[in-house]
């Protein structure tokens, strides 16, 4: 075991740098989490973090993205800017107005430098974005986008970014279930699924059983996507209609190689706006105890999903989970007015000390306010005490 007691610490003293500006690269999405939307959907977000406007007129992107601010563009002080791939799909996709573009190229899902340089062409930001080294893994293909923490702060470093809706940063398949009694007398049986509002999810294995039924027969034609024959608008199985008309197959299941992928452009409700089967295979019973059961998850925050029978019976909601994936436009939601310090690079010298040599830990710390000194504590092996060293 090395000797502990001789523990010391190397520090990376040297501080944050402060962001260059005052044109800040401030949210990137880069590989959005949609097999259908996927290019379409990317963006790059920059903020003015001075205190006047800033007339961006000529500026231009010199490597990642291929797009130059046109003439007339003032971003206001502490505005946002949303450069687009897509402009008409991030309009609408994301409900905001403050978007330019299209930009030209792609942004790499697996990382690479994006800069901006001004109408003479001196540098005025860069970020090297990654998927790996300490940058967050979530935004590629989960679903949220990579948020800068502190826009005033070093936002080429991968302590300064998180996953837009947590550390994690992923919206989890959830499993729901759904009871209630069977009370249409329409003629015929049919289950709607309808998201609030304009947004997407995935849904997979819908079952619908009749509570009591030893075999548990599932009334639905093709609940887990996975046959040949399942086509999206056959009136014998599954059918989009209205503002849900969008909806697709996808192959990004839960279980297996497909699922649904339900697409609401506004609020939905039962047979004119909704995700379909109109005249499911087993006809429910009136009076009859019903469950329905999925597997569901949201590519979009703030709504939620309603499975619901022809008459009501059974009628039951899933909202989307907390933390919005992504913040184009607006303040970030991992924002943070004052970051703790960095730390990485952490390792020891020797890398692999040998029983009762002493040896020194090693890291990189960084904090914009600077650092005096910093602690490292282990316990002992002998008697489980704690044993520290300071440096700075």
């Amino acid at each position: 075991m090395p000797r502990l007691p001789a523990l010391l610490l190397a520090l990376g003293l040297p501080t944050l740098l402060f962001a260059q500006g005052p044109l800040v690269i401030n949210e990137i999405m880069y590989h959005p989490d949609s097999d259908v939307y996927a290019a379409s959907r990317e963006y790059v977000e920059v903020t003015n973090i001075s205190a006047a406007p800033l007339n961006v007129s000529g500026w231009y992107f010199y490597t990642g993205i291929d797009y130059t601010f046109p003439p007339g563009t003032i971003i206001p002080a502490g505005g946002f800017l949303v450069v687009a791939k897509d402009v008409e799909e991030a309009t609408r996709f994301y409900q905001i107005s403050n978007v330019v573009g299209p930009f030209g190229g792609q942004l790499a899902d697996g990382g690479e430098r994006i800069g901006i340089a001004d109408a003479t062409g001196n540098l005025i930001d860069s970020v090297r974005y990654d998927d790996r080294g300490g940058w967050p893994v979530a935004p590629d293909g989960q679903g949220p986008s990579l948020e800068c923490l502190n826009p005033y702060v070093d936002n080429d470093d991968p302590a300064n970014w998180r996953a837009a809706n947590g550390a994690g940063g992923v919206q989890p398949w959830q499993y729901v279930t759904i009871n209630g009694t069977g009370t249409q007398t329409s003629g015929r049986s049919s289950i709607y699924f309808y998201l609030s509002g304009a947004g997407e999810c995935l849904i997979d294995n819908i079952e619908v059983v009749r509570v009591g039924d030893p075999l548990e027969t599932n009334h639905v034609l093709w609940g887990d996507f996975e046959d040949e024959d399942v086509v999206i608008g056959d009136a014998t199985g599954w059918r989009a209609t209205g503002n849900h008309s969008q909806s697709k197959l996808s192959n990004n299941a839960f279980f297996g190689a497909q699922c649904a992928h339900i697409i609401a452009t506004g609020a939905g409700g039962s047979d004119d706006d909704s995700f379909q089967q109109y005249n499911m295979a087993v006809s429910v019973q009136v009076g009859q105890p019903y469950q329905v059961r999925f597997w569901v998850r949201f590519l979009t925050s703030g709504v939620s999903l309603t499975a619901r029978f022809t008459g009501s019976g059974v009628n039951g909601s899933v909202s989307a989970p907390g933390g919005a994936l992504y913040s184009p436009g607006r303040s970030n939601n991992r924002l943070l007015g004052n970051l703790p310090p960095f730390i990485d690079q952490v390792g020891t010298v020797p890398e692999c000390p040998l029983p009762s040599e002493d040896c020194a830990v090693v890291a990189r710390l960084r904090d914009s306010d600077g650092i005096r000194y910093a602690t490292v504590s282990t316990p002992s092996s002998t008697d489980g005490r704690r044993k520290a060293a300071h440096a700075g």
